[in-house]
C-alpha cells in the first residue's frame, strides 16, 4: 500500500516482512522493448517496524465489476466488497460468487487448520479454516477482496481474499428467510447426490451458522437402505433413486419457539458387487465389502464368525443400537463392512466398522468337525496367510488363571510346558458366565473346542486365541 493505494507485485523478493512493514522496494532498472522495467534483482530494505494496516471497504457489485473502465477507475487500487451467493470448485480450489447473472472466482490461502495466520495479521483478527468457509457454501454474503485485474476459466475475474473473519458479513435475515435458505442449501447440496453400499452419508444435521437443527429421514418408512445410525449407506441389491425428506427447525425469538419447515431431495444408491469370503480375506485394507455366509459362532453384539465355499471371517457387531436382526449359529446373512486387520494390528483379517447384516435363510447346517491342534501345530501356521484363521479345532491341556482380581481370565497350558510362554488363551461367547465356569475348572485337563480366531500382538512368542465353543473334562 502507497499513499492508501493498494498495489500488487508479482514477483519473489528473496525475504519477508510482517504486515504493516514500512519498507523500500529496490530493482534494477532495464530497458525492455523500449519500456522501462524495474522487475530485475528485486530486495526490500525494512525501513520501519510494522503496525496495524486498517483498509476501508469500497462497495462494488458484480456487475461494476465487469463493466468499470480501469483507466477510468482503476480499481486494483481499492480493497472491494462485493456480493453474491458463495459456491466451491473443488477442481480450481477457488471459492466463487454468483450474483445477478454475474460469476467472480476467489483465490485464497486457506488450510484445514484455523491458526493465527499471517495474512490475517493485516487485519487484525484471527484467520478463517477452510472447515470455517466451506460452512458458508450456499449463503448469501459480504466478501472483502482484493483485485488483481486477473482472470480464470478464460472468462472469469479472479479476486483475492486475504482470509479474516472481519472480511465476511452476512445479511440480517427474518426467521422465515432463514428456513427458506437453509431448504435451498440442503436441497443443492444432497439432491442427485450418489452413494455407493458402505459409503459414508455427508449431510450435515446442524446448520452452524444459523444454528439450527435439520432432522433427515427417507419418505418411504420400509426404505431401509440407508444406515441413520451410522450415516452409511447399507446393502441395496440395485441401483435406485431414494426420496429423503429433511426437516429444519429455526428458532423465531419473536414467539419463543422454533418454525419449521420440510424439503424433499433424491440421492442414488448403488450396490457393490457380492464377493466370496476367500476375496474378502486377500481384499485391500479399508475397502467395503459386501459378503455372505454361515454363522459358524455368534458372540451376541459383539462378533461373529462366517463361512462360505472359499473361506471364514471374524465380523464385528456394533451392538443392537444398529437395529440388527437377532442372528443365530445356522443363520445365512449378508454383511457389508470393511476389511481391516484385529485390534488393527497387521496380520489377522476381520471385517470392521460393520455396516449392515441381513439374515437370508435359517437352519443351515454348521460343521463342527475338529482338527486337533498342538501349540507346534499353531506356531506352524503361517501367519501372514489370511486363510488359515477362524478354524475349528481342539486343543488339550490344563487349565490356568492369567488375569487379575479385576478382569479374570483363563488359559490352556499344554503338557510339557512350564511358564504362560505358550498359553492358549480361553475366550467364551459370555463374560461372567465362562469364567465362572473356569474358574471350577481350574487345575483340570480339558479339551476344548473352538475357533482359533488368530492373535493380538505379534511381538509375543505367543499370543493367539481361542474361542470356545464347548469342551470335554479328561479322566
Amino acid at each position: 500500500m502507497i499513499d492508501g493505494d493498494i498495489y500488487y507485485y508479482k514477483g519473489y523478493l528473496g525475504m519477508y516482512e510482517e504486515p504493516g512493514t514500512v519498507v523500500t522496494i529496490h530493482g534494477k532498472k532495464s530497458m525492455i522493448d523500449g519500456i522501462m522495467n524495474y522487475s530485475y534483482n528485486v530486495f526490500i530494505q525494512n525501513m520501519d517496524d510494522y503496525g496495524y494496516i486498517s483498509f476501508i471497504p469500497r462497495d462494488m457489485s458484480l456487475e461494476t465489476l465487469y463493466t468499470t473502465d480501469l483507466e477510468v477507475d482503476d480499481l486494483r487500487r481499492d480493497y472491494l466488497k462485493v456480493y453474491g451467493k458463495l459456491g466451491y470448485d473443488e477442481y480450481l480450489d477457488y471459492f466463487y460468487l454468483d450474483d445477478d447473472g454475474y460469476r467472480i472466482y476467489i483465490r485464497h490461502h486457506l488450510t484445514d487448520q484455523e491458526a493465527y495466520s499471517l495474512d490475517a495479521t493485516i487485519m487484525g483478527s484471527y484467520g478463517m479454516s477452510m472447515y470455517d468457509m466451506m460452512q458458508l457454501i450456499g449463503e448469501n454474503i459480504y466478501i472483502n477482496v482484493l483485485f488483481p485485474n486477473d482472470v480464470v476459466l478464460m472468462d472469469y475475474l479472479l479476486v483475492d481474499f486475504i482470509g479474516s473473519y472481519d472480511d465476511i458479513s452476512l445479511p440480517e435475515l427474518t426467521p422465515l428467510e432463514v428456513l427458506e435458505l437453509i431448504k435451498d442449501k440442503v436441497y443443492t447440496y444432497g439432491q442427485g447426490q450418489i452413494y455407493d453400499s458402505g459409503e459414508d452419508i455427508d449431510w450435515w444435521f446442524y446448520d452452524q451458522i444459523h444454528e439450527s437443527m435439520i432432522d433427515f429421514e427417507c419418505v418411504d418408512p420400509l426404505e431401509n437402505a440407508i444406515n441413520f445410525d451410522q450415516w452409511q449407506v447399507g446393502i441395496v441389491s440395485e441401483k435406485r433413486m431414494i426420496e429423503i425428506r429433511a426437516t429444519i427447525k429455526v428458532y423465531d425469538p419473536a414467539i419463543s419457539d422454533y418454525i419449521s419447515g420440510s424439503i424433499i431431495f433424491s440421492v442414488e444408491v448403488r450396490p457393490v458387487g457380492l464377493a466370496t469370503i476367500y476375496d474378502v480375506l486377500y481384499g485391500r485394507l479399508g475397502t467395503y465389502y459386501h459378503t455372505k455366509g454361515i454363522v459358524q459362532f455368534i458372540y451376541p453384539e459383539y462378533f461373529m464368525i462366517i463361512k462360505d465355499e472359499t473361506g471364514s471371517i471374524y465380523v464385528e457387531l456394533p451392538g443392537a443400537s444398529a437395529g440388527y436382526p437377532a442372528i443365530e449359529v445356522g443363520d445365512e446373512v449378508e454383511v457389508l463392512g470393511m476389511r481391516t486387520n484385529y485390534e488393527y494390528e497387521d496380520y489377522v483379517p476381520v471385517m470392521s466398522q460393520t455396516v449392515d447384516v441381513k439374515v437370508l435363510s435359517k437352519n443351515h447346517t454348521v460343521d463342527t468337525t475338529a482338527s486337533h491342534m498342538t501349540v507346534e501345530d499353531i506356531l506352524a501356521l503361517d501367519y501372514l496367510d489370511p486363510g488359515v484363521f477362524n478354524h475349528y479345532i481342539s486343543f488339550t491341556g490344563v487349565v490356568v488363571f492369567s488375569g487379575n482380581q479385576w478382569y479374570p481370565s483363563f488359559d490352556l497350558r499344554e503338557d510339557g510346558y512350564t511358564d504362560n510362554t505358550y498359553d492358549l488363551q480361553l475366550w467364551g461367547d459370555t463374560y461372567d458366565p465362562f469364567n465362572q465356569t473356569m474358574y471350577g475348572l481350574l487345575g483340570q485337563t480339558i479339551t476344548v473346542y473352538g475357533y482359533l480366531i488368530g492373535y493380538e500382538y505379534i511381538y509375543q512368542a505367543f499370543d493367539w486365541i481361542l474361542y470356545v465353543d464347548t469342551y470335554v473334562v479328561s479322566e
